[in-house]
C-alpha cells in the first residue's frame, strides 16, 4: 500500500496530465454527443445481446497500428505529442460509449457502460499511459546524459520494458477478441 502512495506521489505532475487530457476527450465526447445524430446507434445498441452473440470484440489491428505509429514518432519526439492526442481520443470514446449505454438503458446503462469500458478500454489505456510515462522519462535522461555508452544502455533497457507493455497490450486485444463478448455476455443483467 505505501509503494501505491508513493508512486502517486511521485507522479502527481503526470497524474494530473492526464486527467487533463481525459477531461478534454470527455469534453470533446460531450459536444459530439450533442451534435451527432444519436438515434441509429441507439437503436443498435439495443440489440446488444445479438451482436455479442454473433460478433468478436476486435481491437487488435487498430491498437496495434496505433502503438506502432506512437512509438516510431517517439523516437522523433513528435510522439509527446501524438500520445496526449491519443489518450485525448480515448477519453472521447470513453464519454461516447457511457453516453450512448446511459441514453439507451438510463442508470443500468451507466453501470454496464463501466464494466463494458473497464473491459474494452481499462487494461489498454493503462498500459498506454505506462508507455508514455517511460518514453517521456527515456527521452529526459538520453537529452541529460553525456556518456555514449551510458545512452545506449539506458535506451536497450527503456525499450525492453516498453516492449513488455507492448506484448501486454496486444495479450490483452487476443484475450478480448477471444472471450471480451462472452463476459461482456455474462454482465447483460443489469441492462435487462
Amino acid at each position: 500500500m505505501n509503494s501505491i502512495k508513493i508512486s502517486l506521489k511521485n507522479n502527481k505532475k503526470f497524474i494530473k496530465m492526464i486527467l487533463l487530457l481525459l477531461l478534454i476527450g470527455f469534453f470533446i465526447g460531450f459536444l459530439l454527443s450533442k451534435k451527432l445524430e444519436t438515434e441509429i446507434v441507439l437503436e443498435e445498441i439495443k440489440s446488444i445481446e445479438g451482436y455479442l452473440n454473433t460478433n468478436r470484440i476486435n481491437f487488435l489491428s487498430n491498437h496495434i497500428l496505433t502503438l506502432i505509429i506512437l512509438n516510431i514518432s517517439s523516437i522523433f519526439i513528435i510522439g509527446l505529442i501524438f500520445f496526449p492526442i491519443s489518450i485525448i481520443y480515448e477519453g472521447i470514446c470513453l464519454y461516447f460509449n457511457t453516453y450512448i449505454f446511459s441514453q439507451a438503458f438510463n442508470f443500468k446503462g451507466l453501470l454496464y457502460s463501466i464494466i463494458y469500458n473497464t473491459l474494452t478500454k481499462g487494461i489498454y489505456l493503462l498500459l498506454l499511459l505506462i508507455i508514455f510515462k517511460k518514453i517521456i522519462i527515456l527521452i529526459k535522461r538520453v537529452l541529460t546524459k553525456n556518456n555514449q555508452n551510458e545512452k545506449k544502455t539506458l535506451i536497450f533497457k527503456s525499450l525492453k520494458q516498453i516492449s513488455i507493455y507492448v506484448f501486454l497490450i496486444i495479450l490483452n486485444d487476443i484475450l478480448i477478441f477471444l472471450i471480451g463478448n462472452k463476459i461482456l455476455s455474462i454482465f447483460l443483467f443489469i441492462i435487462k
